[in-house]
């Protein structure tokens, strides 16, 4: 069994190894289809993610997606990253909290 940083390793090592799982894609594809999800553009939000970043101490990839829900007003932001307390204008949802309700 791999650890995480093990197998994100592996695959940096072995890219093609990618080509041969079909079921997160095929599952992936499911889910959006399912719950009518769609992929936001996220070009038109680099200021005000350098801007998030910056205030609030999140990594990049962390405030894109803070400045993406913010932008395309998203409601509920689901995520058990502590680092998404610091922002203000998100309302968190804990998937682990309700699990364990």
């Amino acid at each position: 069994m791999f650890s995480p940083r093990e197998a994100i390793a592996y695959i940096k090592k072995h890219p093609a190894i990618l080509n041969t799982l079909d079921t997160p894609y095929t599952v992936t594809r499911e889910v959006m289809e399912q719950y009518n999800l769609r992929v936001l553009d996220t070009s038109d939000v680099l200021a005000d993610t350098l801007r998030i970043s910056q205030q609030y101490g999140l990594l990049f990839s962390d405030a894109l997606h803070a400045a993406s829900a913010c932008r395309h007003h998203i409601d509920y932001f689901v995520t058990n990253d502590r680092d998404f307390d610091r922002v203000d204008f998100l309302t968190l949802v804990r998937p682990s909290a309700e699990e364990s309700s």
